[in-house]
């Protein structure tokens, strides 16, 4: 089945969308299959040695109907900080 995934990362109430990380509602199109865990790494990166630590963030995901917001998955949520 086909699937629209919106991710949303929560910067301290400010958003941003996967895969763009925009300020505006974006998506990507996955296959998901009935009753299958899926893995979607949209944050690979390394943590610059000088940011200072900070978070929580939040991190949000979920997958509707192509074309309309008829949800099609459980909701996934995570947070994360990063630390030094």
């Amino acid at each position: 089945m086909m699937g629209d995934c919106y991710v949303l990362l929560d910067v301290e109430g400010t958003y941003f969308f996967y895969p763009s990380w925009a300020s505006h509602v974006t998506s990507t199109e996955i296959t998901l299959n009935p009753r299958d865990e899926m893995f979607l790494g949209v944050m690979e990166f390394e943590v610059p040695a000088s940011m200072p630590a900070c978070g929580p963030y939040g991190m949000f995901a979920i997958v509707t109907n192509p074309d309309s917001y008829e949800v099609r998955s459980n909701l996934a949520d995570t947070s994360f900080a990063f630390i030094h």
